[in-house]
Formats: C-alpha cells, sequence, structure tokens
C-alpha cells in the first residue's frame, strides 16, 4: 500500500487539491508577517490561560512593531 492509497482509506471524500487551493487563495500579506490563530475550545469554556495566551500573541505583535491584525 502507497501513501497514496492511505491516504484514501483515511479520507474517502477528500477533494482534488486545487479545490482547496481555489477555496483558500494565498494571501496577501506584508512581508515578515506571522499568522496566529485563537481557536475555540473543545469544551466551550474560555480559560484563564487562553486569555493570558492571546493577550501576550497581541503585545507582542505590537512591541515588534508588526502590523497586527486580529480577527475572530
Amino acid at each position: 500500500m502507497d501513501y497514496k492509497d492511505l491516504a484514501n482509506l483515511i479520507f474517502p471524500n477528500a477533494k482534488d487539491i486545487k479545490y482547496y487551493e481555489e477555496k483558500y487563495p494565498e494571501r496577501n500579506l506584508p512581508e515578515g508577517a506571522i499568522v496566529t490563530r485563537f481557536a475555540p475550545s473543545p469544551t466551550g469554556i474560555c480559560t484563564y490561560w487562553r486569555i493570558i495566551s492571546i493577550s501576550n500573541c497581541m503585545e507582542n505583535g505590537r512591541t515588534n512593531k508588526r502590523s497586527s491584525i486580529f480577527k475572530n
């Protein structure tokens, strides 16, 4: 069994890569931009440590003089 056969067993309904490239086009970001994500918790609870984590990311973006954009 090669990797393509294994991928088809695990993801039988996966679409061709071109579909995903069109759905999620390359972002037009400035040079050196860092993209982060604040994902929701599986339990739905936003804990104290998650709030500290996002506030550190926001502060890091400001102190490094980067153009920071925060989206939900």
